[in-house]
């Protein structure tokens, strides 16, 4: 019974096939299928009288066999300037045709755009439709001759300006270019293309900079703006810092200079500052320092904040400090004197440089070998009241030890006369 079964379903399936063959009915896996993109087309506005620029429709088969297109019409106020379709689409591939709309009044209008073709879906449709219009939109795109550059190089943008609605960008008009390091400048259309070569390209923080080319449109077409993105970097930068003496003196005053340099085309017109190790910073490039450091080696340090060039950079310089040679001047309250007379001595201990207000140590009083006293200075002045001198020239001599490494020491005489 289930043997009968089975060879009365495959007897049914062989009569099905021959009853097909015969009426010429061909199964969906042998049918071509076409497929529309877009199903719908808007023109937007278009200027009346103008035809608009050309849109793209494309038919494709995604059927099994070769679709074959017999007739493509178009209805309204557009037109078919454009047809790829007339051999035939194989299947899995596509042919295009493009479209245009030329509007005679300011209104709407629609239409159709319609395949009829050998596929199991013919025919195939495309809606339509486009608004007459005064003004229409437009657009802008912009080119560089360069993605990469160097803050000042040169470098040639293009901006192209088409209209979106038919007509043609008059010549002459302007666009105007920027970027987010400044107003680069204008350029003038000729046949819808404007061209600025400029060497205004600055840095800012970010290397990546956008470059805008502004249309400003007239009374029949929109102003619009486009971009291309750019790379924009700073010349590295070199800090330079001198110092004049060095090494120098305790207290003498020594002139800084910090001077920026690179291999950019502008000179370097960033801020700079100096930063001293015992004292506030210095603005400018160069600052004469008058007040004292001791004796030792210091780092001082040019900062240079950077422009809209050159990148930011520090630089040093490593000033010696050497101690200061000293004088002493002797002073007597009374020479001769009487013999048993008490005499002032005054030692003032001295340095060349004015900034050395005060001196620090002792100073020690001799006499024909014999030690007088030793006293510590106070405001750079030791002195000694003495009433022992023997009668006759009495040299007095006065030898100061430092307090510190910043001075050197010195010794002085005086010839004190006892009567």
């Amino acid at each position: 019974m289930r043997a009968f079964t089975r060879r009365f379903a495959f007897l049914g399936i062989v009569m099905l096939a021959v009853v097909c063959s015969l009426s010429g009915y061909a199964p969906a896996q042998d049918e071509a299928y076409g497929v529309v993109v877009p199903t719908a087309v808007n023109f937007g506005p278009v200027l009346v009288g103008q035809t608009s620029p050309q849109q793209r429709v494309t038919l494709k088969n995604t059927g099994t066999s070769e679709l074959t297109v017999s007739s493509i019409s178009i209805s309204g106020n557009f037109a078919l300037p454009g047809n790829q379709c007339a051999a035939g689409v194989k299947p899995g591939t596509h042919c295009n045709v493009y479209v245009t709309y030329t509007p005679h009044a300011l209104e709407t209008d629609t239409g159709t755009l319609t395949f009829v073709d050998n596929a199991s879906n013919t025919p195939q449709t495309v809606s339509l439709t486009g608004t007459g219009a005064t003004t229409v939109l437009t657009k802008t795109t912009v080119t560089t001759s360069s993605k990469s550059i160097y803050a000042g190089q040169q470098v040639t943008f293009t901006a192209t300006v088409t209209s979106l609605g038919g007509g043609v960008i008059p010549d002459g008009e302007q666009v105007y270019f920027s970027s987010s390091g400044g107003g680069l400048g204008y350029a003038t259309l000729q046949a819808g293309v404007a061209i600025l070569t400029t060497s205004n390209c600055r840095g800012t923080d970010q290397a990546t900079q956008k470059v805008t080319a502004q249309y400003v449109g007239d009374q029949s077409f929109y102003p619009s703006q486009g971009s291309v993105d750019i790379f924009v970097f700073k010349y590295e930068t070199t800090v330079t810092v001198t110092s004049d003496p060095n090494p120098s003196v305790y207290g003498q005053p020594v002139t800084f200079t910090a001077s920026a340099s690179c291999g950019c085309p502008e000179t370097p017109g960033g801020r700079m500052i100096l930063h001293f190790p015992k004292h506030s910073p210095s603005r400018g490039g160069s600052y004469t320092l008058r007040t004292l450091e001791d004796v030792g080696s210091y780092y001082v340090e040019g900062q240079y904040f950077g422009d809209a060039y050159t990148t930011p950079a520090w630089g040093s310089v490593v000033q010696v400090v050497t101690p200061t040679s000293t004088t002493i001047a002797i002073k007597s309250s009374k020479s001769p004197s009487k013999l048993g007379q008490s005499v002032t001595l005054l030692a003032i201990v001295q340095s060349p440089w004015p900034e050395v207000n005060v001196i620090y140590g002792s100073v020690t009083f001799t006499s024909g070998g014999n030690t007088l006293a030793t006293v510590e200075l106070k405001d750079s002045r030791g002195s000694l009241v003495i009433s022992s001198l023997p009668a006759g020239q009495n040299t007095i001599t006065v030898t100061y030890t430092p307090g510190n490494d910043n001075y050197l020491g010195s010794s002085g005489s005086v010839v004190q006369t006892v009567q």
